[in-house]
């Protein structure tokens, strides 16, 4: 959370979504997360963007009902 990144690659999977990202200083991570939130959100930035994918940060944040949600912040 807070970092800002640019979707290299997305690999969807029943169990979890993995990410190849690149960072605003040229540093290469894997991201991983299990949270259906997480999964739909970069999803969405993935369809949106296309080829020309921006930095983006996730963020979380917590529900009336205590449940916490991703969300991105496309920089």
């Amino acid at each position: 959370e807070g970092t800002a990144f640019k979707l290299l690659d997305l690999i969807i999977t029943e169990e979890a979504t993995k990410a190849v990202v690149v960072t605003e200083d040229g540093e290469i991570h894997g991201l991983f997360t299990d949270s259906a939130s997480a999964k739909s959100a970069l999803q969405e930035v993935r369809a949106c963007f296309g080829d020309e994918q921006p930095f983006i940060k996730v963020n979380i944040r917590e529900t009336a009902k205590k449940q916490s949600v991703y969300y991105i912040e496309v920089q």
